[in-house]
């Protein structure tokens, strides 16, 4: 539980930062730089902490997934920058997080996490965290007019 604390924490500081670089007219590149190249640093840091050697098997396709994720969450915090610009903080981070859905249900759907349920309430709730989530970023939506 504490771990989940911690990243909504990370998440709150994440994005209060990014809307005070959005209000201040940070330049949105360097900004996003900044924040993955000291992730990249810590990153490296504890990867030579950690690991004994550099003959893992997995080593090669770790990297090359994480080049990947590196990759796609540096094209999200650009975007997510530029989205600032444009709305408010509520909003934009609101309507961002909804990435979240997609994992959920792929964990669902693709990973069987329902599976493991082993009492139907389990099963309940996880759908109905879901609709709530989908009923949530559509209340977001209503009014917004382009």
């Amino acid at each position: 539980m504490i771990y989940l604390i911690l990243s909504v924490l990370c998440y709150l500081a994440t994005s209060v930062t990014m809307k005070l670089a959005a209000v201040r007219g940070l330049d949105a590149i360097e900004v996003n730089l900044s924040l993955r190249v000291s992730g990249t640093i810590l990153t490296i840091v504890l990867l030579l902490i950690t690991t004994a050697s550099l003959t893992q098997p997995q080593l090669p396709q770790a990297t090359a997934l994480g080049v990947f994720s590196g990759i796609c969450t540096f094209l999200s915090g650009y975007y997510s920058l530029r989205a600032l610009d444009f709305g408010p903080l509520n909003t934009t981070w609101s309507v961002l997080r909804m990435a979240t859905v997609i994992p959920v249900l792929a964990s669902i759907l693709v990973w069987g996490e329902l599976r493991s349920a082993t009492e139907p309430h389990e099963i309940v709730t996880k759908l109905a965290g879901v609709a709530c989530l989908l009923a949530a970023l559509t209340l977001l939506g209503r009014g917004q007019h382009e």
